[in-house]
């Protein structure tokens, strides 16, 4: 029954890639040489970004983005726990605990992608990016920097596209100037893109 399934399955999944193949052979696209897209994020996350073709069907670009958006985590990261009991005013009681919180507010990124289109519907950025934002969990000096690289999907039609926006990186909290803490994330989110 599971050989049965296996040859299903692959079959299924060459079908579909010969169909993409044949659609893509047959369409006939050209990008912009210099294209701007503006992205909303979930709450209220704007970014805005500038590209530039080097190809028929890859452009290379910058981009930013603020306002208050909200990431998932995928995983849960650990991180330093910095108790408040010094009279100092110091961390006490450091330990690394388990994240219990699934969500990281990003409050301003910047990134550097490439961007390829395999149709006109269908294209995937993929680059590296630096943000700034506010760790959910942490009671106590919650910025943290998030450096890593990201992965976006967008399909869509004319000048709107839906994707999904994966984020792998390393998260850096500091607490004060003895007690640091750094920790593997990874990240995702729904973005609605406008092309213009």
């Amino acid at each position: 029954m599971k050989i049965f399934l296996c040859c299903i399955f692959l079959l299924v999944i060459n079908t579909t890639y010969s169909q993409i193949q044949q659609k893509t052979q047959k369409e006939d696209f050209e990008i912009k040489k210099d294209q701007l897209t503006l992205d909303l994020e979930p709450l209220l996350n704007i970014g805005l970004t500038g590209s530039r073709a080097i190809n028929k069907k890859s452009s290379v670009g910058i981009g930013f983005s603020f306002g208050i958006g909200i990431k998932y985590f995928l995983n849960n990261p650990l991180y330093l726990y910095c108790g408040t009991g010094c009279d100092s005013g110091d961390c006490c009681a450091i330990q690394k605990i388990e994240s219990s919180g699934k969500f990281n507010f990003e409050l301003f990124k910047i990134f550097i992608f490439y961007r390829h289109y395999y149709s006109k519907h269908l294209n995937i950025n993929i680059g590296i990016f630096s943000s700034f934002g506010s760790f959910l969990i942490i009671e106590r000096n919650n910025n943290n920097t998030i450096a890593g690289v990201q992965m976006s999907t967008f399909y869509g039609f004319k000048s709107f596209k839906i994707g999904v926006r994966f984020q792998a990186g390393r998260l850096f909290l500091t607490y004060d100037s003895r007690h640091k803490s750094q920790s593997n994330v990874i990240l995702i989110s729904p973005v609605l893109q406008y092309y213009f």
